[in-house]
């Protein structure tokens, strides 16, 4: 990685959470997330899944300064160079270079513990409809999948996480309409005190591990609720299971184990997904 304010460039092949974690090293932040743990830099900015922060930063391609192809040509920004960028694969990409900002003045992370999804669909709503500016990420994730992000086991059935990031009042007024979210919806609110690398992911899940076959969804954000609690009913019927929704961006991520009854368990969610106009796709362990 080369740096020099206020950019970077990367191999495109690198993990993007690797690029992130270096760039922060040298006192830059990349305001991109992965959609999931494995993606590359290349795939971030030729692709179109959104990572959590994107709900306050926006998509990965608006970071991108530039790119060289493999056979050599110069690529400009996306917004500027769109006809070049239509349809471009990720293998095509040789070198990325991003834009970055300067850390963040302050962070914060809100956490809400609920019995149910529907207590945290109601703090949602009240956040969707009224964004505090500096809500960067929220999360919606099982018991399981809260344990995988905060990396404690989190004592409730449905975990909604509120990461708040910019100017130290702007931060602070933030968390309090977050904390006033969730209590208002009947949940119990916390801030996370402990840092864990700027809202990135964290290491494969705890007991799934690399083998989990991941169910992709994407719905209105209103049917998110709905298609969690479908992908959490297939944890009594596989053993276990973990789900995870970028809750105001319209995706969402089941893990599922294989065995005998993988089948069945898919089959459950492709009926969900029909019933809620979600686009479901299956991603068997080792194809990221």
């Amino acid at each position: 990685m080369t740096t020099g304010e206020p950019t970077i460039a990367v191999e495109a092949e690198r993990p993007l959470l690797e690029v992130a974690a270096e760039a922060e090293a040298a006192g830059q932040y990349l305001p991109v997330d992965a959609a999931v743990e494995a993606t590359t830099a290349a795939e971030a900015a030729a692709g179109t899944r959104l990572g959590p922060r994107a709900l306050g930063y926006g998509p990965a391609r608006r970071w991108v300064v530039g790119a060289r192809t493999r056979d050599g040509h110069e690529l400009g920004p996306p917004e500027a160079d769109a006809g070049a960028w239509a349809g471009l694969a990720a293998d095509a990409l040789e070198t990325i270079t991003w834009r970055t900002l300067a850390q963040p003045e302050a962070t914060r992370t809100v956490i809400g513990l609920f019995l149910e999804s529907a207590g945290a669909a109601r703090a949602l709503a009240t956040l969707a409809a009224e964004p505090p500016p500096s809500l960067v990420a929220a999360e919606l994730c099982d018991r399981g999948a809260g344990h995988w992000l905060v990396g404690e086991v989190l004592d409730a059935e449905c975990v909604l996480v509120l990461r708040l990031e910019g100017e130290t009042e702007a931060a602070a007024r933030a968390g309090r309409a977050a904390w006033q979210a969730v209590e208002r919806a009947g949940g119990m609110p916390r801030v996370f005190e402990r840092e864990w690398g700027r809202w990135r992911w964290r290491a494969t899940h705890p007991t799934l591990g690399a083998r989990a076959v991941v169910a992709r969804f994407e719905a209105p954000n209103a049917e998110l609720p709905a298609l969690f609690d479908a992908v959490r009913e297939t944890g009594a019927l596989l053993g276990e299971s973990a789900a995870r929704a970028h809750a105001l961006l319209g995706a969402l991520y089941g893990y599922l184990p294989t065995g005998p009854r993988l089948d069945e368990a898919l089959t459950w969610l492709r009926s969900a997904a029909r019933e809620r106009d979600a686009a479901l796709e299956v991603v068997l362990p080792g194809m990221a």
